[in-house]
């Protein structure tokens, strides 16, 4: 459920953001005309007080709603990393079996087996079991 409202609330920052830069507009526009009609300049001030509210909307809308859309992002980007790391939690977990499967058959097939399944390494003199490539000791 809060993942479904985090994207409704998401998808309504942006027109949220746009209302609040509209009203900040008309606010100004009014506060212009209402201290340009004291001086007789009703025009001039309803079209400065609109300017200034435009500023002043966008300005603040800056802040409030891209705080909230970094919120937002923030909280999708940590569930898409918990998904990930669980993914990298099972995949480990699969490998740690299956390492454990093969040593475990490694070493029944080394106790059941005669030295012919063997080869030696001719650097470090480490015995391999046969269909390696390269010594487990050394690496080569």
């Amino acid at each position: 459920m809060i993942e479904w409202l985090r994207n409704k609330f998401a998808s309504a920052v942006a027109v949220f953001f746009i209302l609040a830069v509209i009203v900040c507009t008309i606010t100004g526009g009014i506060s212009g005309y209402t201290i340009g009609s004291e001086n007789n300049h009703e025009g001039i001030g309803f079209l400065i007080g609109l300017v200034i509210g435009l500023f002043l909307g966008i300005i603040s809308g800056i802040l409030s709603f891209g705080f909230l859309a970094t919120v937002i992002h923030i909280s999708e980007t940590c569930d898409g990393m918990v998904t990930r790391l669980d993914r990298l939690y099972s995949s480990q977990n699969n490998f740690a079996q299956n390492v454990s499967a093969a040593v475990s058959n490694e070493q029944k097939s080394t106790d059941n087996s005669s030295s012919s399944k063997v080869w030696v390494c001719s650097k470090c003199g480490e015995s391999n079991p046969s269909g390696t490539m390269f010594c487990r000791k050394c690496g080569k």
